[in-house]
């Protein structure tokens, strides 16, 4: 509800208009509105002008030595998802070097928590990330073997605190969790409760309500899922299309039409372009292809979809279930 955003934010903008706050609220609500900002590449450059500015002005705070742990909230946002936007944009070389400029402010964080309970998200998902991002990419172990060292429990904790004490992460630590959840830790309960937090607090995000689609046929919950995917059918984006068609599938496949599930999985392989959910939606759309071709007997299809599925699959109940599959035949 961006208009509605903008008219609360006004005041604030004003009283702070050369305040860390104010680039970095700016720069959040474009992230949104365009997600992926990355893609468009107007307005992706606007998003990083915002985000710089909201450096310059957190360094002049830091170095005044006013209020810490404020300070470094910014500076680590603002190197943070810089760092993450030339990631998406695959340009890894400024990517690591902002996000080594973002990494002492990260380590500031861990010690800051009790006085900005917004650094709980940060801390959650290096915590996390730094033992799960290897075992998903384990050709960067020797890089990250330099990184302060991680813990899944404490970090899906401290992930846990921050949908609960944090002030301007609650949401986002809500939407990481729940894809945590669903995507490595098989906490299907768990991330059902959150994507339907957020979907009915904010029935007019198309992330949230693509998550909780997601989190409802995980948890068997077919009809449900049947009617919110109409809505989501209604959304442009590439991320949204193949989505659309994989969940069909699913249903599908649930009914057992596994002619019907068959042609909306190739459809969604077939899909050219890049987004940010792709790859992921496209490995379990291999991964049931996979299933339906031993169905029939056709183990040599089989075999090339369940591959296809693990060359590109994060999933760990995709991985697994594909692995397996494939030790069988």
């Amino acid at each position: 509800e961006f208009e509605k955003a903008v008219e609360i934010w006004e005041p604030v903008f004003k009283k702070y208009a050369n305040h860390p706050v104010s680039y970095l609220l700016k720069a959040t609500l474009l992230q949104w509105k365009y997600m992926p900002v990355e893609n468009n590449e107007k307005v992706f450059q606007e998003y990083l002008t915002l985000l710089e500015l909201c450096k310059d002005a957190a360094y002049v705070m830091h170095k005044a030595g006013n209020i810490e742990e404020e300070a470094n909230f910014y500076l680590l946002s603002a190197h943070g998802y810089i760092s993450r936007a030339h990631s998406e944009k695959k340009d890894y070389l400024r990517a690591g070097l902002e996000a080594r400029k973002a990494y002492s402010f990260l380590k500031a964080g861990f010690y800051l928590a009790d006085q900005n309970p917004d650094f709980l998200l940060t801390n959650g998902l290096y915590r996390y990330y730094r033992v799960q991002y290897p075992e998903t990419h384990p050709q960067i172990k020797p890089i990250i073997y330099f990184f302060a060292s991680g813990d899944k429990i404490q970090g899906l904790n401290d992930l846990r605190a921050a949908t609960e004490k944090s002030l301007f992460t609650k949401t986002e630590a809500a939407f990481f969790l729940a894809g945590i959840c669903l995507k490595y830790e098989n906490k299907k309960v768990e991330g059902l409760k959150l994507t339907k937090g957020l979907n009915d607090k904010y029935p007019e995000n198309p992330d949230f309500l693509l998550r909780h689609i997601e989190a409802l046929i995980a948890n068997c919950q077919f009809l449900e899922a049947e009617i919110k995917k109409e809505t989501l059918k209604g959304y442009n984006g590439i991320d949204y299309m193949v989505a659309t068609l994989v969940f069909e599938g699913d249903i599908e496949y649930h009914k057992k039409d596994l002619a019907l599930a068959e042609l909306k999985y190739k459809k969604a392989v077939a899909v050219e372009g890049e987004g940010r959910y792709l790859e992921d939606f496209k490995s379990m759309a291999y991964l049931n292809l996979g299933h339906i071709s031993l169905s029939k007997n056709d183990f040599l299809n089989a075999k090339n979809y369940f591959k296809e599925s693990l060359e590109i699959a994060e999933y760990n109940r995709v991985i697994n279930s594909a692995e397996k599959a494939l030790e069988k035949l």
